[in-house]
């Protein structure tokens, strides 16, 4: 997935993890200086 964008990985995790197609994306920077993407989902309607 390096080659990819952030909508191509999401289109890709939203097969196995259908909750990821309206997350929110938060990126941080670790110690080491890699960079870690955190999908965060949003809570839906129900019903």
């Amino acid at each position: 997935m390096t080659g990819l964008d952030l909508d191509g990985v999401k289109q890709i995790l939203q097969r196995s993890y259908p909750e990821v197609a309206h997350a929110s994306i938060r990126e941080t920077t670790l110690e080491d200086g890699s960079t870690c993407y955190h999908f965060i989902s949003r809570p839906g309607r129900k019903g």
